[in-house]
């Protein structure tokens, strides 16, 4: 049976949130291989894993209200 546009939708949709969870967990692992004194480096490796959490939520919410 043919998937419709909506279900493609959804599976890349779910894709995308997967690929965004994973980026988060590979930046926590580049944190942590930096070690005392590389702040800037842990810094910089948090402040992009809080946008990208930031983007997974508001895909999160776009598919759960709008697909």
């Amino acid at each position: 049976m043919p998937r419709t546009t909506r279900e493609y939708a959804l599976r890349y949709a779910e894709q995308a949130l997967n690929d965004l969870e994973r980026a988060i967990a590979r930046l926590m692992r580049l944190r942590e291989l930096y070690g005392e004194g590389y702040e800037k480096y842990q810094q910089f490796c948090d402040i992009n894993a809080e946008l990208i959490n930031t983007a997974r939520e508001n895909l999160d919410i776009f598919k759960t209200k709008y697909m």
